[in-house]
């Protein structure tokens, strides 16, 4: 079975795909406000609290999973 008959055969009314679509968008929104959030909290910290070796690791994590969040979408 090809790629196209396997979706020509999907029973997907436009209003779920809409839905579906929709919820897409709101999640993306969410997790990249989030990650959003905390990159900008941790930009904040100033003096020793900066250069805390767990502050470029979360830095490092936040941005990795801001791409993920594009990708999961």
């Amino acid at each position: 079975m090809t790629l196209r008959g396997y979706f020509s055969n999907l029973d997907i009314s436009w209003t779920n795909a809409a839905v579906a679509l929709a919820v897409a968008v709101v999640s993306f929104i969410v997790i990249h406000g989030a990650v959003r959030l905390f990159r900008h909290r941790l930009d904040q910290l100033e003096d020793e609290r900066a250069h805390k070796p767990i502050v470029e690791v979360l830095r490092h994590t936040l941005a990795r999973t801001s791409n993920l969040a594009v990708l999961a979408t």
